[in-house]
């Protein structure tokens, strides 16, 4: 059987929700930080630069909190831009003014800010963007008069970026990494690792919003299954799921196989022409009754009856899989170890 085209999994929103969440909470925080240090410098008759400086911040931090928190789109070049432009501010700032001031140690906090809003990959990015820009200041400084900076504050502000820097670093991608871990623990089935039901919505919400047919859904189910619970054990029947799976990723894809609960499947497949996909289903079904499964030294075959819905007619998931519920309907009745297309499908289907 000619292999059915693999879609790309996408995993689901809860990682960009997260990270949401936490840039408007840092935007929060440095919305409050800058406006404490604004009622600082003016109580202390600071250098009006100093209250601009921190008006402009708290302004724009504010504004970016406002939007995260009413839900109003953000993209995230403008994200990225808002954060270099603070980041220059504070530099273009600090150049202004000698050693002493000390400004130049909330660059050091700024990997931090980075990574929990950009996540690794940006994070990094922005990481060496600042870098350069500290380097290029700290080197103009050593020509101007009066603006030097020591070696020794030189070289503690070099260890003290870097160290935020890794330790920032390692913690976003442990983070990472164990987010992706949980997020794959939530979307499989830990039995026959196939993925699971709420992984078959996120995959199938790409594609069932659009107006025409993109793709076949398959319901495949294992015919008289429960006798072979009944002869062999539970045992041997989940041996009997994980085998099946494995056919089934042979023939569409890791990504493209979903167990719905009990020895029910979901398939994924690209939208061809109604004869062809039935031909196909069918093909599947003779490979699966072909292929002997070993259980206690005995050689089972199993077979499928699979319904077969297409997600045209803008039709939301739980209507398809209905359709492909009835089409299995239909070959359970046919005799089994068939496929049986959806009575409701497209004309255009085929």
């Amino acid at each position: 059987m000619e292999n059915p085209k693999e879609f790309t999994f996408s995993q689901s929103k809860s990682s960009s929700a997260w990270r949401d969440e936490a840039f408007k909470r840092a935007c929060l925080a440095v919305a409050s930080c800058a406006f404490l240090l604004a009622i600082f410098n003016f109580s202390y008759r600071a250098d009006s630069l100093f209250i601009l400086a921190d008006s402009g911040l708290f302004i724009l931090a504010l504004t970016m909190t406002y939007r995260l928190h009413h839900n109003i789109p953000v993209s995230m070049a403008f994200r990225v831009a808002s954060v270099v432009m603070g980041t220059l501010f504070i530099n273009i700032v600090t150049f202004q003014y000698t050693a002493s001031s000390g400004l130049i140690v909330w660059n050091a906090l700024l990997p931090l800010l980075y990574y929990l809003s950009f996540g690794k990959r940006f994070g990094f990015q922005l990481c060496i963007m600042l870098a350069i820009l500290v380097t290029l200041i700290t080197t103009l400084r050593q020509f101007i008069p009066g603006h030097e900076m020591p070696m020794a504050m030189i070289v503690n502000s070099i260890f003290a970026y870097v160290l935020v820097w890794v330790i920032a670093h390692i913690y976003e991608s442990s983070r990472e990494k164990q987010a992706l871990q949980l997020e794959e623990m939530a979307l499989t089935d830990s039995l026959t690792q196939a993925f699971n039901r709420q992984a078959l919505r996120l995959k199938a919400s790409a594609f069932c919003p659009k107006t025409e047919a993109s793709m076949w859904l398959w319901l495949v189910d294992v015919d008289d299954f429960k006798q072979i619970n009944d002869r062999y054990g539970h045992e041997s029947g989940d041996k009997v799921l994980v085998e099946l799976v494995s056919l089934l990723k042979a023939s569409f894809g890791a990504n493209n196989v979903f167990r719905l609960g009990g020895e029910e499947f979901a398939l994924l497949s690209e939208h061809t022409p109604a004869e062809q996909v039935l031909q196909q289903a069918n093909a599947l079904c003779h490979r699966v009754r072909q292929h002997p499964i070993e259980i206690d030294d005995t050689q089972l075959t199993i077979s499928l009856s699979i319904g077969l819905a297409s997600n045209g007619n803008n039709a939301p998931l739980s209507k398809i899989l209905k359709r492909a519920d009835l089409a299995l309907y239909d070959a359970k009745a046919a005799g089994k170890n068939q496929a049986c297309l959806s009575r409701c499908r497209l004309s255009s289907a085929s």
